[in-house]
């Protein structure tokens, strides 16, 4: 596994960009009126500046977010969703956007020390803030939503379709199931939500001493889904990979009770049938996210037992199975 270089990120970004990253330094330290600096992990499709307590990003076409659905995500998701307003562009087309959102207090997860990641009460107040945002989002659903974000049960079975046929073949019994149980998440009585469609461990913000998510960030892929598509999120949390493979906790079947008693407290009444479905879309959910893999940050496609991402689906369906 390579070592993640924060100069060479930063130039690979730049690479492909009509500006430089010294013309965004200078960008974003005459709209902040302070000096600003890189933050340490930075994101494939942005580049990200810290000044004070903002932060200033700048996007690629392809990437952009939406501040209608950031409000939107406020609403729903509380402060834990950053405010961010659009300053416009910065150099000639294809332009970035110019973003700047409040500082959220915290490391990304991915940045806590293993010690703390193994540490109960650590773990116990960052899975029941976890459980919190999925409540909100159960409770906070969506009527109607919006054309350009919906995804249809034949947009979600298609792509399911092509991993049936193209991953190896243990994962084609299950993904057969999933494709069956599928219309069972698009009844009319099962909640449609504002999803963050990349719940990964770089765009959740923790403490690092008392635990508990203060951030969920990067929404530019924020979707309307079936409640449960992102669950796949909580498994994340409920271990760790090695050079072995992945390891669950000792304690994971705990944690993962207590995410659930959490969710059930402020969430309230949840039929079989929704339970059901819920655990569909966590398992269709979770084979879109690892199933797929981006070739060279252009197009998608379908894993191979050579992309680290394998693995991952090795692990989790087989604990979503038992």
């Amino acid at each position: 596994m390579s070592c993640y270089s924060l100069k060479d990120t930063i130039n690979r970004f730049f690479s492909g960009c009509t500006v430089t990253q010294e013309e965004c330094d200078r960008t974003a330290a005459e709209i902040t009126g302070q000096a600003v600096e890189p933050v340490r992990l930075q994101g494939a499709f942005s580049y990200t500046v810290v000044a004070g307590k903002l932060l200033v990003q700048f996007r690629v076409p392809e990437s952009l977010l939406d501040t209608k659905t950031l409000g939107l995500a406020r609403k729903i998701y509380g402060d834990v969703v950053p405010a961010c307003f659009n300053k416009g562009v910065v150099g000639p087309s294809p332009s970035l956007t110019v973003y700047v959102m409040d500082k959220i207090p915290g490391i990304t997860y991915i940045e806590v020390p293993l010690a703390t990641l193994q540490c109960i009460p650590w773990q116990e107040k960052t899975v029941s803030d976890y459980a919190r945002f999925f409540a909100n989002s159960w409770v906070n659903r969506l009527a109607k939503p919006p054309n350009s974000s919906e995804h249809s049960l034949a947009d979600l079975q298609d792509k399911l379709d092509v991993l049936s046929r193209q991953l190896p073949s243990r994962f084609t019994g299950v993904i057969s199931k999933i494709c069956e149980e599928l219309p069972t998440i698009f009844v009319p009585t099962y909640p449609l939500v504002l999803t963050h469609a990349d719940l990964c461990e770089m765009n959740i913000i923790v403490d690092p001493k008392a635990g508990g998510i203060t951030g969920v960030v990067d929404w530019a892929e924020a979707k309307v889904l079936p409640f449960g598509m992102s669950l796949w999120g909580l498994q994340s949390m409920l271990g760790i990979m090695n050079s072995k493979g992945w390891n669950y906790y000792k304690n994971s079947d705990r944690l993962e009770s207590l995410f659930w008693d959490t969710f059930n407290e402020i969430a309230g009444m949840i039929s079989n049938d929704e339970k059901h479905a819920m655990k569909t879309a966590e398992r269709a959910g979770l084979v879109l996210r690892y199933g797929y893999t981006w070739e060279d940050g252009i197009f998608e496609r379908p894993v191979t037992e050579q992309d680290s991402s394998i693995r991952y689906l090795d692990a989790f369906l087989h604990r979503l199975d038992d």
